[in-house]
């Protein structure tokens, strides 16, 4: 916990989840109070958007044999914003859904590979205490994302505007903290 090396990966990790977890929460009210779609819309393009994260876990344990963990975490993260200047683009100018649904798709799916190379970043950098270190990893995801959750609906079901808010507020902590992680991994221990 006392080295940024340790706590870097982790936040990064736990802001990840912030956009999982918001994302989660706002978007059946988005999808059907905003779109208009019914219930069962909304669970078709859930599921679509869950097995993106699937893929995404599975393609992040191909590329780490051939990519740094770092860079690829990076990248991730970079696509990560690219998804949420996307959706705040469709949703403040309530674009077709299609565009939407290919906005989160972008957003989400890196999630599961962000969250892995960040634990494992942290965790090899996690001298002595792993059991703690791990829950630790593990808690910082779930609180972050707790907190952010209910957020989202602060102005009722019909307005996405605290949802924008949250992820481009996400997307620049995300941003700063892998600057700030690139200069900590550049220096030996």
């Amino acid at each position: 916990m006392k080295t940024p090396r340790f706590v870097l990966p982790m936040l990064i990790q736990g802001m990840t989840f912030v956009i999982l977890f918001t994302y989660i929460s706002a978007s059946p009210f988005i999808i059907q109070k905003i779109y208009g779609m019914t219930a069962i819309q909304f669970s078709w393009m859930f599921a679509g958007i869950g097995i993106t994260l699937i893929i995404s876990s599975q393609l992040t344990g191909y590329l780490v044999d051939f990519i740094d963990s770092q860079k690829l975490m990076r990248g991730m993260t970079m696509i990560q914003i690219v998804g949420v200047i996307l959706v705040t683009i469709v949703l403040l100018n309530h674009w077709n859904f299609w565009i939407l649904a290919i906005g989160f798709i972008i957003l989400i799916a890196p999630v599961t590979g962000v969250a892995t190379l960040g634990f494992t970043i942290a965790m090899d950098e996690s001298s002595s205490g792993r059991g703690s270190s791990s829950s630790l990893l593990g808690l910082v995801q779930f609180l972050f994302g707790g907190i952010a959750s209910p957020l989202v609906g602060i102005k009722g079901e019909d307005n996405p505007i605290p949802y924008i808010i949250i992820i481009i507020a996400t997307a620049v902590i995300l941003i700063i903290l892998q600057i700030y992680n690139m200069r900590v991994f550049k220096t030996n221990r």
